[in-house]
């Protein structure tokens, strides 16, 4: 079970999650070649989706002691709708490759919140740009 903490600001229109395992068990022990970016992920899987007028995927960050952490900015006015989910509870991927395909746990989605959430962006700091007005990138190797 987790806490989960949504927090939103309806003029600039960003938010943030925080999310904390309740019962957080000990730290799994990772292969001395593990980099900072494969401990970010920690042993808790979320699906955590904004959707209105634009579709927001978040993909939090594990801050140790169970403890997750994801930030994101609308660039579109409008009605948004919260969905979250946890999707895999005390994961090792270390241990999963040990395992035969048939032998891996599938966790049946949990939602985070129990009541319905809904947001609305009223005036968003950064504006959505079609791509038609993007910059034209012809030398993929250049700076900026």
């Amino acid at each position: 079970h987790f806490d989960a903490v949504l927090r939103f600001k309806s003029t600039g229109c960003t938010g943030s999650f925080t999310i904390q395992r309740i019962e957080c068990s000990p730290p799994r022990t990772l292969a001395p070649a593990a980099t900072p970016a494969a401990m970010s992920f920690g042993g808790d899987f979320f699906r955590l989706r904004v959707e209105g007028p634009e579709v927001i995927t978040v993909q939090p960050v594990h801050h140790g002691d169970c403890n997750y952490t994801g930030e994101f900015q609308l660039t579109l006015p409008g009605k948004f709708a919260v969905q979250t989910a946890v999707t895999a509870q005390s994961f090792n991927a270390l241990d999963e490759l040990t395992k035969k395909s048939g032998d891996i746990d599938r966790a049946k989605p949990e939602p985070l919140f129990l009541q319905n959430i809904t947001l609305l962006c009223e005036k968003p700091v950064v504006l959505y740009r079609e791509p038609s007005q993007l910059p034209n990138c012809t030398d993929l190797s250049a700076k900026g």
